[in-house]
């Protein structure tokens, strides 16, 4: 059997803010799951739960848009704090949507939630746009 897997798709662009939040938020989320008793998108909060302690792979290919020219963060984190990689682009709001990819293989778990989130350097508006995706694998 292939490893277990979840994928989400932002089918429209989702909350605008500057403070840290979660990938989906605010959007329609089209997701597909290779088997609820692995991996789950949990559609309320916006983040993936693993079922089982592993190592796990997240990439998410983030369309970025904003209000004006700025710093975004993008992280992948366990929601209880712990921070698997950081990204920070400049996007020019002259010229968005800008598409950037994080990427992060890290130990979680059982029950750990998994985001990918956005944030502005400062006061700017930011979303994560229609046809952001969202891949969670499980690797071991």
């Amino acid at each position: 059997y292939p490893a277990p897997f979840a994928y989400a798709k932002l089918s429209d662009d989702g909350t605008a803010a500057a403070s840290e939040t979660n990938i989906g938020a605010g959007a329609t989320v089209v997701e597909i799951e290779s088997n609820s008793g692995d991996i789950i998108w949990d559609g309320s909060n916006d983040y993936f739960t693993v079922v089982k302690a592993g190592t796990y792979e997240l990439t998410a290919r983030v369309v970025i848009e904003v209000a004006s020219t700025t710093v975004v963060t993008l992280r992948i984190r366990t929601v209880s704090s712990t921070i698997h990689n950081t990204y920070s682009p400049k996007i020019n709001g002259a010229v968005d949507p800008q598409e950037a990819t994080i990427h992060a293989v890290f130990t979680a778990a059982a029950d750990d939630d998994i985001s990918c989130t956005h944030q502005d350097d400062g006061a700017v508006n930011v979303n994560a746009g229609a046809g952001t995706t969202m891949v969670l694998k499980r690797l071991l």
